[in-house]
């Protein structure tokens, strides 16, 4: 089971949004122009405008936080269970003279 990835900044939720548009209204521009553009725009931005990507980035992280618990909860028993297995196994194969 892969881990969860980590929810995206404010920044990269807004810069997905309006990259498309960027790019449509300048086609010349190349990537890194686009991003430049895409920076310029979000620190214009008032904290009013920006706090919707805000809001989205928090309800993530906030979804990321109760994936990731799932998982190392889980990657955590997966870990007890091998180390006891293994417990196991060695128990039976040490065949060794103790001194």
């Amino acid at each position: 089971m892969k881990a969860p990835k980590k929810p995206l900044s404010a920044f990269m939720i807004f810069s997905i949004e309006k990259r498309q548009d960027v790019a449509q209204e300048h086609p010349e521009f190349r990537a890194n122009d686009i991003l430049k553009t895409i920076a310029l725009m979000w620190k214009n931005m008032s904290d009013d405008e920006k706090h919707v990507y805000n809001q989205l980035q928090k309800e993530g992280r906030q979804a990321y936080e109760q994936e990731i618990a799932v998982y190392n909860q889980k990657n955590m028993n997966a870990n007890i269970r091998a180390t006891n297995n293994q417990r196991g196994n060695d128990d039976d194969s040490d065949d060794y003279d103790a001194c």
